[in-house]
């Protein structure tokens, strides 16, 4: 199976930030670590003329009552803030599943 390549992390109390290589299949990956997470997908995505180079220095945002989640797209790299009340080691996994990362 396809996963993202997250390449940084950090985690600052109830703010984590998770940085992924920017490729053509984020929108889809990414969309089911947010349906895992019971949250919207990406769809703006599915059917538009739009691929992964169009967004650039754009931002998204997903939320419902565990999660708040942004999401900035850079030029070669995403980001992906996630604040939550829940503590990181019990919602990595939802990430873990859809990425790698060494060590991780």
């Amino acid at each position: 199976m396809e996963k993202l390549r997250l390449i940084g992390l950090e985690n600052n109390g109830n703010r984590s930030i998770f940085t992924f290589e920017k490729t053509p299949s984020f929108f889809a990956l990414f969309s089911k670590i947010l349906e895992s997470m019971n949250l919207e997908p990406l769809h703006e995505y599915e059917d538009a003329p739009f691929t992964i180079d169009d967004a650039t220095d754009g931002v998204d945002h997903k939320e419902n009552e565990l999660y708040d989640v942004d999401i900035f797209y850079g030029e070669k790299h995403i980001l992906v803030v996630i604040r939550s009340p829940v503590p990181r080691d019990q919602y990595l996994h939802h990430i873990k599943k859809f990425a790698e990362h060494p060590g991780f």
